[in-house]
């Protein structure tokens, strides 16, 4: 199984889940400035030396390569740089990418102006930056429903659709829809599946 967690983690727990065999998958958008902008602890504090502590217990114990799924925002965008060189720093093999969706939490941030999503011509422009430098450095990366563009019949990008992904969200109720995350999506009752 695989998991994709924000990192913050009780040492205890992430050894359970090291323990019992899973693979996880750390969401961090780059280095302390960027996540700590924009994944906050709920008490609106730093998150990333947690972050960075489960991912030195991950390498440490599991035996395991390193993967981290990180958002770019028009923003962010601009230090892929930083960001690359931040995920080598710290050991990373792989590294997913997506674009800031306007989904969940992002609803209101994106509304309000803080965040704002990519352009399609810039995501175009970095896709091939990052490829080159996955490239050079022998590093796998994957971007968006790229990887399955590249590699078709590995896999779906849709995880309902290949029948692999349930996600919990922050409520602890189960959605087959990693897009569909609580009911203010007017999906919610189609894809909810549980509690």
């Amino acid at each position: 199984w695989v998991l994709t967690t924000c990192g913050v983690l009780s040492p205890i727990f992430l050894e359970w889940l090291i323990d019992n065999g899973g693979v996880i998958t750390f969401s961090v958008d780059g280095p302390p400035e960027i996540q700590n902008f924009l994944r906050p602890l709920r008490n609106g504090k730093p998150s990333s030396a947690f972050v960075e502590r489960s991912m030195r217990i991950w390498l440490d114990k599991s035996g395991k390569p390193l993967s981290v799924r990180a958002t770019l925002t028009e923003d962010t965008i601009d230090q892929i740089d930083n960001i690359l060189d931040y995920f080598h720093v710290l050991g990373v093999e792989t590294v997913h990418f997506e674009p800031l969706y306007n989904l969940g939490r992002a609803t209101q941030l994106v509304g309000d102006g803080i965040l704002k999503q990519v352009a399609a011509e810039k995501w175009v422009e970095i896709t091939i930056k990052v490829l080159k430098w996955a490239r050079e450095n022998k590093k796998h990366i994957k971007i968006g429903g790229l990887s399955h563009i590249l590699r078709p019949g590995a896999a779906s990008y849709c995880g309902l659709m290949c029948g692999k992904t349930i996600v919990v969200n922050h409520k602890g109720k189960l959605t087959a829809c990693s897009e569909v995350v609580d009911e203010k999506n007017e999906e919610w009752d189609l894809f909810c599946i549980g509690d």
